[in-house]
């Protein structure tokens, strides 16, 4: 095993970087056609982040907490109607080249989001904990032939014990709403990833502790950790996806599994019983 020093890196260049993350994994689980497209062809091209992105936005104040890379354009340089055009929009805007470009309304949202999970019982304390802030570890998996590696949000040292905390921006967060988002955006397999690239780190791992704040009014925050036999049932659909990766990767072979099939399609269970809720 080859371990790798915990670096700070900006969210670009980590997602550059050649080895899997989890947010990588996801896409060869969902499609290995779009992870050979995304990853490997060369063909494609990320999207400069021009615009707003409410998450990363609320992780760059709350984690960072100088909100340096957010730029909130004065009105003297958007055109009379208030859009983004003319010449002191593009001046404007290369000055402040690489940075996240909010209106002023979505500042204001971002800010709310930041106050309440400060403010939260739980969340604030956790936030301000002494820890590392987005810094990344790697390890080299011999069994798979891969490099895989982690950003957590932050790790920090909370009552006596080693959290990894984890930021997620949504639309409800209660439990019945965020347990679907759990299961919908894979965040266990998340968590799954996290433990086992900090355990090859040597980094203790306690609690891993999600933080849910709602992107709009009344701004809500919940604290979440998911059940150990979860994890454990994600870490078999990640382990099988390692090992599909390693795979693909020594025959070139990117093709779905439904690659020389036609496959049939059955209702889902919620169709299924669409009829007894109709009037």
């Amino acid at each position: 095993m080859q371990t790798q020093d915990q670096l700070s890196i900006a969210a670009d260049e980590y997602h550059s970087l050649p080895g899997v993350s989890n947010s990588k994994l996801s896409v060869l689980i969902d499609d290995p056609r779009e992870y050979h497209y995304r990853f490997l062809s060369g063909e494609y091209v990320e999207k400069p982040q021009e615009y707003f992105d409410f998450g990363s936005a609320v992780h760059e104040v709350a984690l960072l907490g100088d909100g340096s890379r957010i730029a909130v354009p004065p009105d003297c340089v958007l055109s009379s109607s208030g859009s983004r055009s003319g010449k002191a929009w593009y001046a404007w805007k290369a000055e402040n080249e690489g940075k996240l470009i909010l209106k002023q309304t979505e500042f204001f949202s971002v800010m709310q989001c930041v106050h309440a999970m400060r403010s939260h019982p739980i969340a604030g304390p956790l936030l301000e904990s002494i820890g590392y802030t987005e810094r990344m570890y790697q390890y080299d998996d011999a069994g798979h032939g891969l490099t895989v590696r982690c950003r957590p949000d932050k790790l920090c040292q909370w009552n006596n014990k080693s959290v990894v905390l984890d930021i997620k921006t949504t639309a409800n967060t209660t439990a019945a709403n965020f347990v679907r988002s759990v299961a919908d955006f894979g965040y266990d397999r998340q968590e799954y990833v996290y433990r086992k690239v900090l355990a090859n780190n040597d980094v203790r791992v306690d609690a891993f502790v999600f933080i849910a704040v709602k992107k709009t009014a009344p701004y809500t925050v919940d604290c979440y950790t998911i059940r150990e036999d979860w994890i454990a049932s994600a870490g078999e659909v990640v382990e099988r996806a390692l090992a599909d990766l390693a795979r693909r990767l020594r025959d070139n072979d990117w093709n779905a599994v439904t690659h020389n099939l036609v496959v049939e399609l059955s209702p889902p269970n919620w169709l299924k019983y669409r009829g007894e809720y109709e009037v």
